[in-house]
């Protein structure tokens, strides 16, 4: 069931469009981001164990919140910032998943800059 969840929150997030609609799909959902991830970041809490499987689409989707970061407005950036803070911390109470999480975000923050 939460690979459903992930899967579709990917969906959301990174829709299959033609080049035109992007611009018009891009402004209406990167906002709707952060909430995706506080959403996945209290299911992680009531879980016993992430899987590996789980932490790919998971690391894609705060990445991708970690990159839109600066072209948010300053109170979607305060949103965004608590968001991924909570994804962390959600995943520090597995001890198998976080280091694995921390380290893998950490390189895809370094190749995107």
């Amino acid at each position: 069931m939460f690979v459903g969840l992930i899967q579709r929150c990917e969906q959301i997030a990174m829709p299959t469009v033609a080049l035109s609609q992007a611009a018009d799909i891009f402004d209406e959902r990167f906002y709707g981001l952060p909430n995706l991830i506080d959403a996945l970041s209290a299911i992680i809490i009531e879980m016993t164990n992430i899987g590996e499987e789980f932490l790919g689409p998971l690391e894609r989707l705060t990445v991708m919140t970690i990159d839109y970061y600066p072209r948010y407005q300053p109170k979607p950036q305060a949103t965004t910032c608590s968001s991924v803070i909570k994804m962390i911390l959600a995943l520090q109470t597995k001890p198998n998943s976080y280091k694995p999480f921390l380290s893998r975000i950490g390189i895809f923050a370094y190749i995107l800059n």
